[in-house]
């Protein structure tokens, strides 16, 4: 699909959600950016070649970092004044809050976390049966200098804060009105999250799309985004920087040696 439809479809689901009141013109437009006109750019990215693509990580993830602060900046300016409970309420608590301890709030990341990688181990489970192999753009953006390695922290670190901002937060709770919950909202989100990530092939857009879901519902169990932050940023850098190895070669054993 050429690049000029998606702005018009874009265009056109910010009219709808202007039109049905879901939010103001700003805020419309926001969510439409979100769940139209970026999972077109990610879908068109999708066959971009890989050759080369290692001399390029450092602006890769420069240019990722920078563009994830500013998805997250426009979520924000666009969040309304109130924000519904994960019940579909109004005047709900503070999304970015923890009214718990500081052991309950690791306990729930933790939780999180282990359910991503059971989620993750199971996607290598179900590849090495029915061979489904990783895309060769996921190899190449992994990182192998030291140098690369930190610049991959602090996107692992941005993409945990960003994403959920964007993703578990502003989308599900514009739409919410439409659903009237917001893990019935977070259902078309999480799909709309997998499709970001369709540089990973089919099964990664189901893989990471089950991801968003859990992460939504951490987010509706809780009351806050903060749970769902930590994991998400524990998941990169566990996947990324430690178990890459194991769960990006399972088709064929070899693991990446990284320096």
């Amino acid at each position: 699909m050429r690049w000029w439809v998606w702005v018009v479809l874009c265009a056109a689901g910010a009219v709808v959600f202007a039109g049905t009141g879901l939010g103001g013109p700003f805020a419309s437009v926001a969510a439409a950016v979100f769940l139209i006109l970026l999972p077109g750019i990610a879908l068109a990215q999708h066959g971009v070649p890989v050759d080369d693509l290692g001399d390029h990580r450092p602006g890769i993830y420069v240019t990722t970092i920078l563009g994830l602060g500013l998805i997250a900046l426009v979520a924000l300016w666009a969040w309304p004044e109130t924000f519904p409970r994960p019940d579909g309420e109004a005047g709900g608590g503070d999304w970015f809050g923890w009214s718990g301890s500081a052991m309950g709030l690791a306990g729930a990341s933790a939780f999180l976390t282990a359910g991503g990688l059971a989620i993750s181990y199971a996607f290598r489970a179900l590849g090495a049966r029915l061979g489904w192999k990783e895309t060769e753009l996921v190899h190449a953006v992994m990182p192998v200098t030291r140098g690369e390695k930190w610049l991959f922290v602090v996107l692992c670190l941005a993409a945990g804060v960003s994403e959920e901002i964007v993703f578990r937060g502003f989308v599900p709770l514009f739409v919410l009105p439409w659903f009237g919950h917001y893990m019935l909202a977070a259902l078309p989100v999480s799909l709309v999250f997998g499709i970001l990530h369709a540089y990973q092939g089919v099964h990664g857009v189901a893989r990471t799309s089950l991801l968003g879901l859990l992460l939504a519902a951490g987010a509706a169990m809780t009351g806050s985004l903060l749970p769902s932050m930590l994991a998400h940023a524990a998941l990169n850098l566990l996947i990324g920087l430690v178990l890459g190895d194991s769960l990006l070669n399972a088709e064929t054993g070899k693991g990446n040696k990284w320096t």
